[in-house]
């Protein structure tokens, strides 16, 4: 399974940030999970806007404008204490060119579920600490990473389509230049869309679910 070597950047240089903020000036977002009842599984019982058939590319609505990325991807990366999921648009190589003009988005999703099986009646909402710009990788990114799109106000809805993971996202994104031109203030802007994907898992955490299971 082929990852594009910028996510593994991203989660190291997460990971930095997080052990440098002093303890003192720790700001936190907020999220949380609801459950219901769970789907039966028959693409016909998923939401209308979703996809029955996994698309070869991926679109969201931004603000009033159809915006296209590279086809979705979702990635277990954990399921102890909690189900971490890796939600991520599969870009090309080209994407690590400093003139690609591409659109991709990476959001790292944690649920407070016991169950990898309960994901499809998982609904996951984020609720940003402030309007300021945040030291985290997540967010959509447009024109070749010029404009991000901060994760403000966000909610998640996760259904089962046949083999698959629906996943339908809605809720306020921050506006941000990037750095060398930031001048305005970030605004939000509301975001939705209808993401399908196969859920993937890791060799390793395969390997260990299957050990854990023979104990």
């Amino acid at each position: 399974m082929f990852l594009p070597r910028w996510i593994g950047i991203l989660l190291l240089a997460s990971l930095l940030v997080a052990c440098d903020k002093p303890k003192g000036q720790a700001r936190y977002a907020v999220t949380t999970t609801t459950t219901r009842p769970a789907a039966s599984g028959d693409p016909s019982a998923a939401p209308a806007s979703l996809p029955t058939s996994r698309p070869v590319a991926s679109t969201l609505l931004i603000g009033d404008k159809v915006v296209t990325f590279p086809r979705s991807r979702l990635l277990l990366q954990d399921t102890q204490p909690e189900v971490a999921l890796l939600l991520f648009s599969d870009d090309p190589r080209e994407a690590l060119d400093p003139n690609y003009a591409g659109n991709r988005y990476y959001l790292q999703i944690k649920l407070d579920i016991d169950d990898i099986g309960n994901l499809a009646a998982a609904d996951w909402h984020f609720k940003a600490a402030s309007m300021e710009r945040a030291d985290s990788p997540n967010g959509i990114f447009l024109d070749g990473d010029r404009q991000q799109l901060q994760p403000y106000e966000v909610s998640i809805v996760f259904n089962q389509v046949g083999p698959q993971i629906g996943v339908t996202l809605s809720g306020q994104f921050l506006l941000l230049q990037n750095r060398a031109s930031e001048a305005a203030p970030p605004r939000t802007v509301f975001v939705q869309g209808a993401l399908l994907a196969e859920l993937e898992t890791p060799r390793k955490l395969r390997k260990a679910e299957s050990h854990a299971a023979d104990k």
